[in-house]
């Protein structure tokens, strides 16, 4: 269990745990406060020691790894905050604490959701009311986004909302709302984005489209099929993954008998984009395959076959917020990134960097705030301007519109060179050879 294996991997002094959830960390030591007391006058308190944010994530199950890295990306944004990193061209990384808040100090509490709706619900009430958080970031699915988001609008809290990607939350006319990462119609338009450059503005290109089963995947479809129609390209073949091998490879046949100069696959499971991989394995001609959506994160070489039958199928495409491959060379996102492997053992992922965005824009907000009451907080997000050069993203920058979500959020494209993905979409962030076929 995330719990447990957390626990004892962070090498962190525990102070107490949170009701329900993963350890409260105190990041730094928490001083005692004292009254000032000037001219006679009555007591002023000094400004606080530390500051308390909340974080919420799956934990358990098929989630576990995910909300491990996702933590481990909230752990090093708050050491950036609370410790000197001079060298990092971040926000707040030059000195230590908050400067405007006395140089107070950054500590979470954690808790699990079990990507529960219901117990999301309970937890962030337990980060809030009894650990006293001034504000939460949430990694999980958009149903339990959507849950905590509207309970944090109860409470009247700020939520940062670091993994979902679902239209619909900025629709919810929640005002505590906030989502640093792009949305799911972004990351169709990027990829509609490639097409135009690639195809040539062509109409009448011949896309065919692969989703899951359920909601997810019948909106992102209807998505697709809309920025076709207005890209003036023609669907010639969809289907569903099917449940069995079998039927899988028929599914494969059926669209490389459709002649698709590019077939598209949506999905939001990660068990789901096993399936896409499965029917991309057995797929032959040359129309690249591309993966819409932060779900395809998690695919690897190994997903889509041997070296020889990569060579020898189609271009392997996925859509990503965070790039490994750009990170390597961005001089504000490699020292993060390396920073990060020395610390915990291991290579940034997607999760992690999410989270750490999420988490290091929330510390930005509280310090411009300077303060720790919860509507000086949101305030201070709805002015928030950071540029793409004080990130470690490949984004535009982050800057919130009336619904709270980050209009310079961005995604890339990545094109499976081998065994590893690279980044071919936007020209401007691409190096090497376009990646199609």
């Amino acid at each position: 269990m995330l719990r447990s294996r957390l626990s004892r991997s962070w090498g962190v002094h525990v102070m107490r745990r949170s009701r329900g959830g993963l350890p409260r960390l105190a990041i730094a030591g928490t001083a005692l406060l004292t009254l000032v007391t000037a001219c006679g006058g009555p007591p002023v308190a000094p400004p606080p020691t530390t500051v308390v944010i909340g974080f919420l994530a799956d934990g358990d199950g098929e989630g576990a790894d995910r909300s491990a890295d996702a933590v481990r990306g909230v752990r090093l944004a708050l050491d950036v905050v609370n410790r000197s990193f001079p060298d990092l061209a971040l926000p707040l990384a030059a000195g230590s604490g908050l400067p405007r808040l006395g140089g107070a100090t950054l500590e979470l509490v954690t808790a699990v959701t079990d990507s529960s709706p219901t117990e999301a619900v309970t937890r962030v009430n337990g980060l809030v009311g009894g650990e006293h958080a001034v504000a939460v970031v949430v990694a999980d699915s958009a149903d339990v986004a959507a849950a905590v988001g509207s309970e944090a609008q109860r409470l009247a809290v700020p939520l940062l909302d670091a993994a979902s990607t679902a239209d619909y939350l900025t629709e919810l006319g929640l005002d505590w709302y906030f989502r640093t990462g792009p949305t799911d119609r972004v990351f169709a338009e990027t990829v509609f984005g490639l097409l135009q450059g690639r195809l040539g503005g062509t109409r009448g290109s011949r896309v065919g489209i692969v989703s899951e089963a359920g909601p997810v995947g019948a909106a992102g479809a209807v998505r697709l099929r809309e920025l076709a129609d207005r890209a003036g390209y023609a669907v010639v073949r969809q289907v569903q993954v099917a449940r069995t091998t079998a039927a899988r490879r028929d599914q494969a046949r059926q669209l490389s008998a459709s002649a698709c100069d590019v077939v598209l696959a949506v999905a939001g499971a990660g068990e789901t984009v096993q399936g896409i991989a499965e029917i991309t394995g057995e797929m032959s001609g040359r129309a690249p395959v591309i993966g819409v959506g932060p779900a395809f994160a998690a695919l690897r070489q190994r997903d889509i076959g041997s070296g020889a039958e990569i060579r020898s199928g189609p271009a392997v495409l996925r859509t990503a917020s965070w790039s490994a491959e750009f990170s390597r060379r961005s001089p504000v996102a490699r020292p993060v990134a390396e920073l990060y492997n020395r610390q915990f053992g291991t290579p940034m992922t997607p999760d992690a960097a999410l989270a750490f965005t999420a988490t290091l824009t929330l510390a930005a907000a509280i310090d411009g705030a300077g303060s720790t009451q919860p509507a000086a907080i949101r305030a201070a997000l709805r002015k928030m301007s950071v540029a793409a050069t004080q990130m470690i993203m490949p984004w535009s920058g982050i800057r919130f519109d009336a619904n709270g979500q980050n209009q310079l959020a961005a995604a890339v494209v990545e094109g499976l060179d081998g065994s590893r993905f690279r980044v071919t979409y936007p020209p401007e962030l691409m190096v090497g050879r376009l990646i199609w076929s």
